[in-house]
């Protein structure tokens, strides 16, 4: 889209497409971390144009904005299309040149996730464009021979932003300031733990192509520096399962649960007080409905179960029938995460 966007009178000979660098070495344009406010620069519209006073080509630590504790790494690159004019593709602080498009990406993981934003930056020549032509909405990545597409993440609230500037052109002999707007968009796309292993194994030292679909359907593939690649593997390193630290606790509950069975527990009974206490206070626990509920199953009875069914009855008629076991299994799959596992705590003591 932008490719064949860029179009500036007489200047459309030399519109470049760009990469920023300083020969092979890093390109660090910022201090070697980021403030966790930081990353919030374009979704409150405070990045400059170019995306300047970032780090980039280099993993770096996310640090709280307040007490300088790390909270994750990121690893920044940007992509630049357009006429280099004599401040480079990117451009003096708040001054672009008309028809230059930016693209800013981070890449990382921290405490609750991993994530990669895009930025897109636009100084239309004439002033004006519609905010859907720079909101990417899709991005798809070619690592290797794969090509991993992330949709993006559901909660993230789009504002994209319009600021002025002043340009100079140079007509009849004389230099002439002329005022217009450049604008900028982003979003946020969704990277679990099998993405962040797969950019994690990208192969090093190529560069990467990323194509972005924007809102309006139409789309641009931008590069990826060899050196951000490299540093996927560092950036992501940091929280390689993507996951929080709620989230990784829930899941060892729930792997927990899992491997709680009711059925083995019931043929395990060996009518032992600590087992009929275990017993006594799980049945305690269970709402009524679901008592009845499992009464039902347990019964094989068609009809709705008026008088529930002890677990202590259970346990003693047990006879290894399939609506037995089914309804066990479902029992288990209805209790509460908490009351399962102290039911099997006791049981166990």
């Amino acid at each position: 889209m932008f490719n064949n966007r860029f179009r500036w009178g007489r200047l459309a000979t030399i519109l470049l497409l760009v990469l920023v660098g300083l020969g092979r070495g890093r390109a660090v344009a910022g201090p070697d971390f980021f403030h966790e406010d930081d990353l919030n620069r374009a979704r409150n519209g405070t990045l400059r144009w170019g995306g300047r006073g970032l780090p980039y080509k280099e993993a770096v630590e996310i640090r709280d904005s307040l007490v300088n504790t790390m909270l994750g790494k990121v690893v920044a690159d940007r992509h630049g299309v357009g006429h280099s004019g004599p401040f480079g593709i990117f451009g003096a602080a708040h001054a672009p040149f008309p028809g230059n498009a930016i693209f800013v990406s981070l890449w990382g993981s921290k405490i609750e996730g991993c994530f990669v934003e895009m930025i897109v930056q636009y100084a239309p020549p004439g002033g004006k464009i519609d905010p859907k032509a720079i909101t990417p909405v899709l991005m798809e990545i070619g690592v290797g021979d794969r090509i991993v597409e992330l949709p993006p993440q559901s909660n993230v609230k789009i504002t994209p932003f319009k600021r002025a500037y002043n340009y100079t052109v140079r007509q009849n002999g004389q230099d002439r300031e002329v005022s217009s707007y450049w604008y900028m968009s982003h979003n946020l796309f969704a990277v679990d733990a099998t993405v962040a292993k797969l950019l994690s194994k990208a192969p090093r030292g190529k560069e990467a192509r990323v194509r972005l679909t924007y809102e309006d359907n139409n789309s641009d593939v931008i590069k990826l520096d060899d050196e951000t690649v490299d540093e996927w593997r560092e950036a992501y390193g940091f929280n390689p399962n993507c996951i929080s630290p709620a989230q990784a606790q829930r899941e060892q509950e729930l792997a927990t649960v899992m491997a709680i069975d009711l059925v083995e527990r019931v043929k395990a009974y060996r009518g032992s007080p600590i087992q009929e206490e275990a017993l006594v206070w799980l049945e305690s626990q269970i709402p009524s409905s679901t008592l009845l509920d499992f009464s039902q199953r347990w019964r094989n009875q068609a009809e709705v179960q008026t008088t529930p069914v002890q677990l202590l009855e259970v346990v003693k008629f047990y006879g290894g029938l399939p609506n037995q076991d089914a309804a066990l299994a479902w029992l288990r799959d209805n209790l509460e995460l908490e009351t399962l596992v102290e039911f099997d705590r006791q049981w166990i003591d």
